[in-house]
């Protein structure tokens, strides 16, 4: 029977945080860090909700984020309801480890959600806008 052992320091998940930072008019991005649950979850959708205002672009980048749960999840997918209502979208970027494999068995690694950098989101919302000029 193979006996668990702690993780070592390295693999250990960091502290969770979030930034947020402009990345051009009408567009922010959130850095998550850390886990991403119900402990945590009030934290992001204000984050998320702060974020849209006035700007119709949230991207949440999740390249630190090693852990998400269904509580995530859910506000997840109701700020992006709620930014479409508006016009605007929610974009997922560098999903990966357990992250991304949650967001694929929910059925989000959409084309138009989920993408591997933020230049590849940003170079979607380009291709978008011009196709309906």
């Amino acid at each position: 029977m193979p006996s668990s052992s702690p993780k070592p320091q390295d693999e250990a998940l960091q502290p969770f945080s979030l930034a947020a930072r402009e990345l051009a008019p009408g567009r922010v991005a959130i850095e998550v860090s850390g886990e991403l649950d119900l402990a945590v979850a009030s934290q992001v959708q204000a984050a998320i909700t702060d974020a849209s205002e006035g700007n119709g672009i949230v991207v949440v980048q999740l390249a630190a984020c090693g852990f998400i749960d269904s509580t995530a999840i859910a506000i997840l997918i109701h700020a992006r309801q709620a930014l479409a209502a508006r016009g605007g979208r929610l974009l997922l970027v560098e999903p990966v480890g357990q992250v991304r494999h949650v967001l694929e068995v929910s059925g989000l690694l959409e084309p138009d959600f989920v993408f591997d950098s933020v230049d590849a989101a940003l170079a979607d919302l380009g291709q978008r806008s011009s196709s309906t000029s």
